[in-house]
C-alpha cells in the first residue's frame, strides 16, 4: 500500500473513533493583550492609551477589529465598582479579529448599574467578546445584558451576572451564533412577573448555552420563547441551540418555575446539565410544537416533577430524544408526556418517583420507542385510562420495585436493587455483577452517561450506566501487532488466561498461534500479537478461567487494526462491532 493511501487509510480509522456529539467549529479567541485601558482611579480622563486611560467605559465603545479594552480592578474581594447607567457595545469585530472589553487579568472589576432604562450591557455589533466582570443589575427591571438582533457571534464568558428584577441574559430575534459560557447567573427576581436567567428568542439560532452555573431566577434558568403566544410557525423558532453541561438549582425565589422552559424549537440539545431542586413545577417543561430535541446525559433530580412534555396551543412536541439521563427524588412523576409525537426513550435511569416514573397521559404517545431503561423504587408506571399510546415499541426495560403495566417478555423484574454501587447515596452507576448486565438490545447508543463505550459484553446494559467489565481490556496498535493489556483481577480461582481473536478474511493470523491461545500464566497482564496484517480489524478479547478451564470473567470486545503509522495514533479505542 503506498504511503499517501496508508495515511487515508488511518485518518478514516481515527473518524471511526471519535465520539459522536455536537459539532463545533474552533470559536475565535480574543487576545489577552490589552489595547486600550479604562482605569476610575485615575486623576483625569485620558485617551485610552496604558499611561492615559479613560476614567469611564465609553457608552458607546467603537472598537477596531481585534482591539482589547482592558478594565483596572482590585484583587480585594469586593472588587473595584464602575458606575455605570448602559454601556453599547457598537462596533464589531470579525471572526479572526475578534473586539473584547474584559476585566485587567488578575482583577476585580464590578460594572454597577447605576439608572437608565436600557439594559447594564447591550450588545449590537458582532464577535464581541465580554469577560470576567461582575455585572451588578442592582435590581433594576431592565436585562443585564441585552444581545440585539444586529449582533452575531458574540461569546459572554467568566462572569457574574446578577441581581436585576428582569432576565439576566437575552439573546434577541434575529441574532446567530451567540455563546453563553461559564458565566454564575443569579438572582434574577421579579415580585409580580417572570425574570429568566436567559432567555433565548426567536430566530437566535446556533445559541450556545454552555457551562454556566444558573440559579435564584423567579422565571425560569433558560427559556426558549415562542414567536408570539399565539403564533407557531414552525420557521420562526429558534433553531439549534444548544444547552451543555449547565448546573442549574432553584434556590430561594417564591416563583421560581423551571430550569428549562421549551415553547419553540427545532433541533435543540440539551446535554449533560444538572438540574436540581426544582419544587414549583418541573424541572423541565417542553411544549407547543418544538422539533427535534435530544436530552442526553442529564441528571434531572430532586424536584416535584422531571421533565414535562405536552401539547400546548394545537402544537404537538415531535421527535423527543431521551437518552442516558439519570432522573431521581420527584415528589410526582420523572416523565409526563401528553399530546407527544414520536419519542425515543432509551437507556434512562429513572429512581424513587414517587407517584410514577413514567406517565402517559390523556393525548399520550403516538410513535416511538421505550428500550433499555432501567425504573427502580418509583410509583406505578401505568399507563393513564383512555390514553393514547399508539406505534410505541415498548421492550427490553428492567422493574425493580416498581409496578407497571408497561412490561413484556423481554424485561427484567424484581423487588431488589437490579445492581446500583449505592443507591442510598443515589450513585446509580451499576456493579460489575448486577442484575441487569447484558439485558439490553441494540438502539444505536454508542456510549453511556459518562461516556464509557456501549457496550462493554455482548449487549447493553440496562439504564444510563453501561457496566465496565471486571476483565478490562485495553488494545494499541502496532506496526504487524496488535498489544493487548488487561487489569489485574484479585480472584485466587483465576489460574490462566485465553485469548480470542478474530482475523477477516484473508488476514494472517497472530504468529504466537491460531486463536484461542489458551493456559497463559495468571500473572499475565499483557501480551503483543505478531505477523498480523496491518490496516484491517481484528476483533480481540480476553477471558479468565479457573484451574478446570471453565470461564470466570470475560473482557470487553474490541476491534482495531495493526498499523505502521501507529505513532501518530491516539491511546482510543472502540468496542466491536
Amino acid at each position: 500500500m503506498q504511503a499517501s493511501h496508508r495515511i487515508l487509510v488511518v485518518l478514516g480509522f481515527l473518524l471511526l473513533l471519535a465520539r459522536p456529539g455536537t459539532v463545533e467549529a474552533n470559536p475565535p479567541q480574543q487576545s489577552s493583550v490589552c489595547d486600550r485601558y479604562v482605569d476610575n482611579g485615575a486623576s483625569s480622563d485620558g485617551d485610552g492609551s496604558a499611561a492615559h486611560p479613560w476614567t469611564s467605559i465609553p457608552r458607546s465603545l467603537i472598537l477596531s477589529p481585534g482591539e482589547t479594552v482592558c478594565v483596572r480592578g482590585n484583587t480585594g474581594a469586593a472588587g473595584r465598582v464602575y458606575s455605570i447607567t448602559t454601556i453599547t457595545l457598537a462596533s464589531s469585530g470579525t471572526a479572526s479579529a475578534v473586539v473584547t472589553v474584559r476585566a485587567y487579568p488578575g482583577e476585580k472589576v464590578v460594572l454597577r448599574k447605576s439608572g437608565g432604562g436600557g439594559p447594564a450591557v447591550g450588545i449590537e455589533g458582532r464577535y464581541w467578546v465580554i469577560q470576567d466582570f461582575v455585572i451588578d443589575n442592582n435590581d433594576y427591571g431592565t436585562p443585564a445584558i441585552r444581545i440585539f438582533g444586529s449582533a452575531s457571534h458574540a461569546l459572554v464568558s467568566q462572569n457574574e451576572i446578577r441581581d436585576g428584577r428582569y432576565n439576566g441574559v437575552e439573546i434577541y430575534a434575529d441574532s446567530r451564533g451567540n455563546r453563553i459560557e461559564n458565566n454564575h447567573i443569579h438572582h434574577f427576581v421579579s415580585p409580580a412577573d417572570d425574570a429568566h436567567c436567559i432567555l433565548v428568542w426567536p430566530r437566535a439560532d446556533n445559541s450556545l448555552i454552555r457551562w454556566n452555573t444558573i440559579h435564584d431566577c423567579s422565571g425560569d434558568g433558560v427559556q426558549i420563547a415562542p414567536p408570539s403566544p399565539d403564533h407557531l410557525s414552525v420557521a420562526d423558532f429558534a433553531d439549534n441551540v444548544q444547552i451543555i453541561g449547565n448546573v442549574f438549582y432553584q434556590g430561594n425565589p417564591a416563583r421560581a418555575e423551571n430550569a428549562i422552559d421549551i415553547k419553540a424549537a427545532t433541533n435543540l440539545k440539551i446535554i449533560g446539565n444538572d438540574m436540581s431542586g426544582y419544587q414549583v413545577d418541573a424541572a423541565v417543561k417542553h411544549h407547543m410544537a418544538s422539533q427535534n430535541t435530544v436530552y442526553a446525559d442529564n441528571r434531572i433530580h430532586d424536584s416535584l416533577r422531571g421533565l414535562n412534555i405536552f401539547a400546548r396551543l394545537d402544537g404537538q412536541p415531535d421527535g423527543v430524544t431521551l437518552q442516558n439521563n439519570i432522573l431521581y427524588n420527584f415528589q410526582e412523576y420523572a416523565i409526563q408526556m401528553v399530546g407527544v409525537k414520536n419519542a425515543t426513550i432509551v437507556h434512562n435511569t429513572i429512581a424513587n418517583a414517587a407517584e410514577s416514573p413514567l406517565n402517559i397521559a390523556n393525548a399520550g404517545l403516538i410513535g416511538g420507542v421505550i428500550r433499555n431503561n432501567l425504573f427502580f423504587d418509583n410509583g406505578p408506571a401505568l399507563i393513564a385510562d383512555d390514553a393514547v399510546l399508539e406505534g410505541v415499541v415498548r421492550n427490553h426495560n428492567g422493574w425493580f420495585r416498581t409496578v407497571t403495566d408497561y412490561v413484556s417478555g423481554t424485561d427484567r423484574t424484581g423487588a431488589s436493587d437490579p445492581g446500583f454501587v449505592d443507591s442510598a447515596h443515589y450513585d446509580f452507576h451499576l456493579d460489575g455483577y448486577n442484575q441487569v448486565r447484558d439485558a439490553g438490545t441494540d438502539v444505536g447508543v454508542l456510549t453511556d452517561i459518562d461516556g464509557d463505550p456501549r457496550p462493554s459484553g455482548c449487549c447493553p446494559d440496562l439504564g444510563a450506566d453501561e457496566a465496565l467489565p471486571a476483565l478490562r481490556l485495553s488494545v494499541w496498535p502496532q506496526d504487524g501487532a496488535l498489544r493487548l493489556m488487561w487489569n489485574e483481577l484479585y480472584d485466587p480461582n483465576v489460574a490462566s488466561f485465553a485469548v480470542i481473536y478474530s482475523p477477516p478474511p484473508g488476514a494472517a493470523n497472530a504468529a504466537e498461534g491460531a486463536s484461542p491461545i489458551l493456559n497463559l500464566p495468571p500473572d499475565t497482564r499483557t501480551i503483543t500479537l505478531t505477523g498480523l496484517t496491518n490496516f484491517v480489524p481484528y476483533s480481540v478479547q480476553v477471558i479468565a478461567r479457573d484451574s478446570g478451564n471453565v470461564d470466570l470473567f470475560t473482557s470487553n470486545e474490541l476491534a482495531l487494526s495493526p498499523t505502521d503509522l501507529a505513532a501518530f495514533l491516539p491511546a482510543v479505542w472502540r468496542p466491536a462491532r
